[in-house]
């Protein structure tokens, strides 16, 4: 009894153990199904970097390269739209539900198998009570069966699990791969379609020249040619430049948005500037130095100096074969008109230059505290004979910049032969300099101001000193001899035979103004407005102020200075003055009440 006790006793512990091998099963059943959720999010979270081999290898070089450069952000867009068309989750769900059929069956199986062999082993039980020998036989080859099934289903189960799970995971890899290769198609396809296009229209244009050359067969007259030519390349370049117009627009919006706030910001800051330099400068001129001219001649001469070593240039136009220091400040001077002006003397000689100048009152001694500025003579005397044209000041170190001819290093006897075109420095008073010329070089203006020729001229003249009045009458008198255009403003271009410019220059001074026209790099008739008031501004501070014998027809109250001209505040008698002593024309055919018409008529809408 004692045997078959200890038999049914390790039965049921067999039973036990099958039991509890059944619900570990159930249990991991569900430890698959949590594991298979966690591995579909995390194969959802990586579909990006699993499906970029797959969404390049069908693309050519090229397309992969503008696949690469698409922003981080217009992949994913591609990519989630691909995956919501997949009905990812869909196939994830019938993946998931596939696992879960075969866990369910592992269960079932487990559990049908577990009860079998459980019923077997409670048949042996009974028969142990007939035939202990036999039931324990029995009961011990139903223990080891039962051990062996619950081995096997828990083995079943394991790999139903581990297929499922497989599954799953190869659906989430599939699908995001699946879906990185249609994102990348549809772009690859887009990338065709845009050369399709464009082939298309290169085919359209081809079609269309062919077309207009087979109807201009046999036509070689320039104007056919010219039309055959201006029609290709019409065909060719309007839809290229709709679609360049188009991109532009496009960038252009784009940039307005993100810019528009520095924009506003740039334009107060601007305007905020501009109200301040108005404040600060009020009263100020918009004139250049008039000593800028020369000083730009000089800086040409200085940049080709190794041209002219021994200044032979500068000695041949003078005609004296000697030191030429004084030589090249006169040809510098020649080349801006200002010998013929008088504002410097024809001279070899420093001492000469200086006398001309304190004759003057154009001289300023070291001692001075005068403060150079740029065009500006410096003289030396203290210990050698030498001139120099100041090219600029450096208040702050006090300190001259010049440019020198006859200067520099010169191994050659006499020194002059080898001397050359050179640029220094020196303090303000330093013991060689003697001191400053000042000539009265003529103003010039820059930066004009106005909507119209007309408004442009007086506001330059108002800004030198001139009266508004004063400004006016010269206005008046260049819409007499210049004419007006088609929208009534002053032609300053006009072409009239023997006469050129606004101010209808002719004869020895049409030649002049040519002249100075070339030299400042703006040849006529490519000659800009600023130039010629620059050039009217030269002659009136020159020797074109003139009390001729046809002057004489305008009366005794016409003869003024020009700086008395320059404060007159009656507009009709300025508008008679400038045309006596500038204009000098014969009065019966000047025109005169129109002249003074348009000068009252640039005052009232000005003043």
């Amino acid at each position: 009894m004692e045997l078959k006790e200890a038999k049914r006793t390790e039965l049921l512990n067999e039973q036990k153990n099958v039991l509890e091998a059944a619900e570990q099963l159930q249990k991991l059943g569900k430890e698959v199904g949590n594991n298979l959720n966690a591995l579909n999010k995390e194969e959802e979270s990586n579909r990006q970097e699993n499906g970029k081999e797959a969404a390049t290898s069908s693309m050519t070089a090229k397309q992969a390269r503008k696949w690469k450069n698409l922003s981080k952000s217009r992949k994913e867009r591609l990519l989630e739209k691909e995956l919501r068309r997949s009905k990812t989750t869909g196939l994830l769900s019938k993946e998931i539900t596939a696992g879960k059929v075969v866990g369910t069956n592992g269960e079932k199986d487990l559990q049908g198998q577990s009860s079998t062999k459980l019923n077997e082993a409670s048949g042996q039980r009974t028969k142990a009570g007939a035939d202990a020998a036999k039931m324990e036989m029995a009961a011990e080859k139903a223990g080891t069966t039962a051990r062996v099934a619950v081995e096997k289903t828990g083995i079943t189960a394991g790999k139903a699990g581990t297929k499922a799970a497989a599954g799953v995971s190869t659906a989430g890899v599939s699908v995001a791969s699946e879906a990185a290769v249609k994102a990348a198609k549809k772009f690859q396809e887009s990338l065709t379609r845009r050369s399709a296009v464009q082939a298309e229209q290169i085919q359209s244009f081809q079609q269309s020249a062919q077309h207009l050359k087979e109807e201009n067969q046999g036509k070689h007259s320039l104007s056919e040619v010219g039309k055959y030519i201006g029609g290709t390349v019409g065909i060719m370049v309007a839809p290229v430049l709709q679609m360049m117009n188009a991109a532009f627009m496009a960038a252009m919006s784009a940039l307005a948005a993100i810019l528009m706030p520095v924009i506003l910001f740039l334009v107060f800051l601007t305007i905020l500037v501009s109200i301040l330099a108005f404040l600060l400068g009020a009263g100020t001129s918009n004139s250049q130095s008039g000593g800028k001219a020369i000083v730009e001649v000089a800086k040409q001469e200085l940049e080709i100096s190794d041209a002219n070593i021994g200044g032979y240039k500068y000695k041949s136009w003078y005609g004296m074969d000697a030191d030429w220091c004084v030589m090249f400040v006169d040809w510098c001077a020649d080349q801006c008109g200002y010998l013929e002006q008088g504002v410097l003397p024809k001279i070899a000689s420093v001492r000469g230059m200086k006398a001309w100048l304190e004759a003057k009152g154009e001289y300023q001694t070291k001692e001075s505290s005068y403060k150079p500025k740029e065009g500006d003579l410096v003289i030396f005397l203290n210990g050698m004979s030498h001139i120099g044209i100041v090219e600029s000041y450096d208040a702050d170190a006090d300190i001259i910049t010049t440019i020198e001819g006859n200067s520099g290093s010169s191994l050659a006897s006499p020194y002059h032969k080898g001397s050359r075109v050179t640029e220094n420095k020196y303090p303000r008073t330093s013991n060689s300099i003697s001191g400053y010329g000042t000539p009265s070089y003529p103003e010039y203006v820059d930066n004009l101001e106005g909507d119209t020729n007309a408004e442009k001229i007086y506001r330059a003249f108002v800004s030198k000193g001139y009266s508004k009045a004063a400004a006016a009458g010269i206005v008046g008198n260049l819409y007499q001899e210049a004419g007006t255009t088609a929208d009534g403003d002053i032609n300053v271009k006009p072409e009239d035979g023997d006469c050129v410019g606004m101010a209808q220059w002719r004869g020895g001074r049409k030649q002049a103004f040519l002249e100075y026209c070339e030299s400042v790099g703006q040849p006529w008739p490519d000659t800009g407005l600023e130039v010629q008031i620059n050039y009217l501004l030269q002659e009136l501070s020159g020797s074109q102020w003139i009390w001729s014998r046809i002057s004489q027809e305008y009366g005794a109250e016409c003869n003024l200075t020009l700086e008395e001209f320059k404060t007159l505040n009656n507009v009709n008698l300025a508008t008679k003055v400038f045309c006596a002593k500038f204009e000098r024309c014969h009065l019966w055919e000047a025109n005169i009440s129109y002249r003074q018409q348009r000068a009252r008529e640039i005052l009232q809408k000005l003043n």
